[in-house]
């Protein structure tokens, strides 16, 4: 399998795909990005307009990527003075006194750690609606936004929590700007979250993300399962181990592209990262494609590639909320 790829950066290289290798099989465009966890909290507008403005170029209908914790960072303009999300979220709920005694009175039996991320449910949703499914809207794209920690997920829009737990999300949305799918993770792992005590579902069954394009699994477990795109949302400081590659790849033989969003700068800690496509052709040749961790001052960095499908392939419907 050929393929045609771009690395941000303008460093452009292509390799031309033969009419007769491709003309039973789909390509579907797919970029990966990073961001600065800086940039992101402190500037979301003014980072999602340039993001868009960069990615312009991109044929309608591709497939774009996202890091992890993207709508809970936009909100927490303090975040680079916090420990943590979970401290930076507890500092931004406490001067919203209404919202707290909304929360309060709706959900009385809620923890108490639970409480500010409540309190901050509306803003995180209107993250998600506004600059991600706007995002979507702009390019005419398919956008995986991510992951986010919510209450219990709808895949539409509400100003209230389901009901007072917690849990960590992966949304995807339509080139319409609507959500399309979600789907969550069973027990959450992630250090950057461990002191946010979310809940969890070990029995809960797992199932890829599905996007308008392709279906994309979450490699946030073990047993994530096999699908075309298998993605890695990373959120790794100096000590975390990197992705085992050669292992991901022999757990799923049958994937097309093994991705990775990163979010870089410092949380906590300085985290380690960059977007990173490596796709698999059919003659068991690799093509990697890496792109440089973004800088404070330019925001984000990202890589795209295109890949191929069987022309009858088609992705599964989404089967709502778990």
């Amino acid at each position: 399998m050929l393929l045609h790829y771009r690395v941000v950066g303008r460093w452009v290289n292509e390799v031309e795909v033969p009419q007769s290798a491709s003309e039973n099989l789909k390509q579907v465009q797919v970029v990966a990005v990073a961001l600065d966890v800086g940039a992101l909290s402190s500037a979301p507008e003014r980072l999602m307009e340039r993001l868009t403005e960069d990615l312009s170029a991109l044929s309608k209908g591709a497939l774009i990527l996202l890091p992890p914790l993207m709508a809970n960072i936009m909100i927490l303009p303090g975040l680079e003075r916090s420990r943590s999300i979970a401290q930076a979220v507890r500092r931004a709920s406490s001067g919203r006194w209404k919202r707290r005694l909304g929360v309060w009175f709706t959900y009385p039996h809620a923890r108490a750690h639970r409480r500010p991320w409540l309190v901050m449910h509306d803003r995180v949703h209107r993250a998600l609606r506004v600059h991600i499914g706007g995002f979507a809207q702009a390019l005419k794209a398919s956008v995986v936004g991510g992951t986010v920690v919510l209450s219990h997920p709808r895949t539409h829009w509400e100003a209230w929590p389901d009901h007072g737990e917690l849990f960590h999300t992966s949304w995807s949305f339509g080139p319409d700007g609507e959500p399309y799918d979600v789907v969550r993770q069973p027990r959450c792992r992630l250090g950057a979250l461990s002191d946010a005590k979310l809940d969890g579902n070990e029995e809960l069954e797992l199932r890829p993300l599905h996007t308008q394009m392709v279906d994309v699994s979450p490699l946030w477990d073990s047993a994530a399962p096999e699908a075309p795109i298998m993605w890695f949302p990373e959120v790794r400081l100096e000590h975390d181990e990197a992705p085992d590659l050669e292992a991901l790849r022999a757990r799923y033989p049958g994937a097309t592209l093994f991705a990775r969003t990163s979010l870089c700068g410092r949380l906590g800690g300085q985290l380690r990262g960059s977007a990173q496509l490596t796709h698999v052709a059919r003659d068991g040749e690799i093509h990697t494609l890496c792109a440089e961790s973004p800088a404070e001052e330019r925001g984000f960095s990202w890589v795209e590639t295109t890949i191929q499908l069987p022309q009858d392939y088609e992705t599964k419907e989404p089967t709502g909320a778990p």
